[in-house]
């Protein structure tokens, strides 16, 4: 819905604080640059894949090690998605 009519995401801005908007719009960098970083932990060969695309040059480490798969199938790198400390980061 539109900001006119007082609501964002279905939930009610009546008597929000007026920067609101900016507070929301910096979790979400914070959380998406999380995400970005996690991405590349779990599959960096994808990251040396695509960042020449973009102007980056990348050397990979020497032996280049071995990835799984494993993380992209089960969102865990040590087999433990459902602690704490693996998603806060700790």
């Amino acid at each position: 819905m539109s900001k006119s009519h007082g609501r964002f995401l279905g939930i009610s801005t009546h008597g929000a604080q007026p920067d609101w908007q900016a507070h929301v719009a910096e979790g979400r960098e914070r959380w998406r640059s999380r995400q970005a970083a996690a991405v590349v932990r779990d599959v960096p060969q994808e990251a040396a894949r695509v960042l020449p695309e973009l102007g980056y040059t990348v050397e990979p480490p020497d032996p280049v090690p071995s990835f799984s798969v494993k993380a992209l199938r089960t969102g865990s790198r040590s087999g433990n998605a459902g602690s704490l400390s693996y998603w806060s980061g700790s």
